[in-house]
C-alpha cells in the first residue's frame, strides 16, 4: 500500500524519511512508500503523474504563502480528479489545510501524529496508515503528546515540569538567572547542542540557566499550554514573582501577536528580553555573506520579534543538514568584535530593588556581546 509523503520543510523531510526507512528496514513498512522533497520551483512532470496516480494515499506538509504554484495546483487537481485520499497541511496559508477520502476522526488522528513530532509519533503515523489502507484493526499506539512544554539541562536525567524542583537541583542561591525560550521541535529530535553550550557558558560565568522548551504558536485546542501559561510556570514563582532577570528569546516570528501571550503580560513581568538567532544558512555562507541573514530572515527573526519590545542580539546558531537528512542547529563559534557586554537586568521587587550582572563572552556563545538593556 503506497503512501507519499510530499514537504517543503527540511526537519519534516528528514524525519519522515528517516523513520520510514527504518521502518522498511524492519519489514514492518511496505518498501513502495516514499518521501519526496517539493519546493515552489518544482516542476510538473509526467513522472509526478505516474507516482501520484500510483499511490493509494498522499500526505503533504506545506509551508509558503498558499498552494498556488503551478505543480500545487497540478498536484491538487489530479488527487481530486483521481479521488485519491490526501491530507495536506498549509498551516499559515489561505487554504489552511486540504483533504479527501478520510474521515474526521481519521484525520484528527493523523494531524496528532504530526503535531505532537517525535521518533515515536512519525513511526506510528506510517504504521496507522499503513493499516487504515489494508483495512485492518488499528493496532497502532495512540498519539503520544511526550511533554509539550518543560526545563531542558543537559546534565538532568528528566525533563522537569516544576520550577522550584528544578531550582532545587541545578540553580544556586543568590545567582541571577537566565531564562531561555526554544523550540519544543527541537527538543523532541534531539537538537540540543546550542542550547546544551548556552546553558554551560552561563553557568561558568554564574548565571542559572532556565532552558525551556515550548511551541512558538501553541493551538491550544490540541492540548498545547499557551505561551503565558509556560511563562506563569517556569519563568515566575508559585507566587507570580519573576524568576528569571532576562529572557533570551531564540524563537523566530513574534510572542506576542499570535495572541499566546500579550505585551502588557511582558510589561508587568519586567525583564529584558534579548533576541538569539538561528540562522537558517551554513555557518560559512553565513559569515562570508554581506548581507547575513537574507529579507526573509530579518523579518522573521528581525522585524516581526519587535512588536514583543525585544532588544537584538546577534546570531548564535547555524543549521546544518546532516547527510541523513536530519537538521541541527550548531553553535556559531566566530570572535565577536566586542569582547565583553554588560546587561542590566532591573526588576521591581517587594523592596524595589534591581539587579546589575555582567557576561562576559567565553567559547561559542556571542549572544553575550550585546547583551545591553
Amino acid at each position: 500500500m503506497k503512501v507519499i509523503f510530499l514537504t517543503n520543510v527540511i526537519r519534516r523531510m528528514g524525519m519522515m524519511q528517516q523513520t520510514m526507512e527504518k521502518l522498511q528496514q524492519e519489514g514492518k513498512l511496505d518498501n513502495a512508500c516514499a518521501c519526496r522533497w517539493i519546493t515552489d520551483a518544482t516542476v510538473w512532470e509526467d513522472k509526478w503523474h505516474k507516482e501520484l496516480a500510483g499511490s493509494k494515499l498522499v500526505i503533504m506538509k506545506w509551508m509558503g504563502t498558499g498552494l498556488d504554484t503551478p505543480f500545487l495546483q497540478r498536484c491538487v487537481s489530479l488527487l481530486k480528479q483521481l479521488r485519491l485520499p490526501f491530507y495536506i497541511d498549509a498551516a499559515g496559508s489561505k487554504e489552511g489545510e486540504l483533504a479527501q477520502g478520510l474521515t474526521p476522526e481519521q484525520l484528527a488522528v493523523i494531524k496528532k501524529y504530526c503535531m505532537f513530532g517525535g521518533e515515536i509519533n512519525y513511526s506510528n503515523l506510517w504504521l496507522y496508515l499503513q493499516q487504515l489502507l489494508q483495512g485492518e484493526a488499528i493496532t497502532v499506539d495512540e498519539p503520544n503528546p511526550i511533554h509539550w512544554c518543560g526545563i531542558y539541562h543537559p546534565r538532568a536525567k528528566k525533563v522537569y515540569t516544576d520550577l522550584a524542583e528544578y531550582q532545587r537541583d541545578f540553580c544556586v542561591s543568590g545567582r541571577p538567572t537566565a531564562g531561555i525560550l526554544f523550540y519544543r521541535d527541537e527538543w523532541v529530535w534531539g537538537d540540543l547542542t546550542y542550547q546544551t553550550a548556552m546553558i554551560e557558558e552561563l553557568e561558568a560565568q554564574g548565571v542559572n540557566a532556565v532552558c525551556v522548551f515550548s511551541n512558538g504558536m501553541p493551538l491550544e485546542e490540541m492540548g498545547m499550554p499557551s505561551l503565558t501559561q509556560v511563562f506563569n510556570s517556569f519563568f515566575c514563582t508559585a507566587d507570580g514573582v519573576p524568576a528569571i532577570d532576562v529572557l533570551l528569546n531564540v524563537m523566530k516570528f513574534s510572542m506576542t501577536t499570535g495572541g499566546s501571550i500579550n505585551l502588557d503580560y511582558l510589561k508587568k513581568l519586567n525583564v529584558p528580553v534579548l533576541a538569539a538567532y538561528t540562522t537558517i544558512a551554513p555557518f560559512e555562507e553565513w559569515k562570508d555573506s554581506f548581507e547575513g541573514m537574507n529579507a526573509m530572515e530579518v523579518s522573521i527573526s528581525v522585524s516581526l520579534p519587535e512588536f514583543d519590545g525585544i532588544i537584538h542580539g546577534v546570531p548564535i546558531a547555524h543549521k546544518k543538514i546532516l547527510e541523513n537528512g536530519d537538521v541541527r542547529y550548531l553553535p556559531s563559534a566566530w570572535p565577536p568584535r566586542r569582547r565583553s557586554g554588560r546587561c542590566c537586568a532591573t526588576r521591581l521587587t517587594a523592596r524595589r530593588k534591581s539587579l546589575l550582572f555582567s557576561i562576559t563572552i567565553r567559547r561559542v556563545i556571542p549572544i553575550s556581546a550585546v547583551l545591553s538593556a
